[in-house]
């Protein structure tokens, strides 16, 4: 490395910065890049979860009755998403 001493470089980030609030500020950047996704993807998979609730909460009905605990989880997770979806559509 052109005479530099590799044990002169530091080997983390951290070792560069000297101010914790900096270093986990680049954590928290560098993780919310990773967990991040498009809002398009976001609303695809969205749309689909929201179709097999639908499908779900059908067959519960049918199978186990309007006012089995199954049932009535399937419907108020199918109104939730439905909710959050549409939030999305307005905005």
């Amino acid at each position: 490395m052109d005479g530099m001493n590799m044990r002169s470089l530091p080997r983390t980030i951290q070792e560069q910065l000297s101010i914790p609030k900096d270093v986990e500020l680049i954590e928290k950047h560098e993780n919310d890049c990773k967990t991040s996704l498009p809002l398009p993807l976001i609303c695809t998979m969205e749309k689909e979860v929201l179709q097999i609730l639908i499908n779900t909460y059908r067959d519960y009905r049918s199978q186990l009755g309007v006012n089995h605990r199954h049932t009535r989880e399937a419907a108020e997770r199918m109104e939730i998403m439905k909710q959050q979806t549409a939030a999305k559509i307005i905005t």
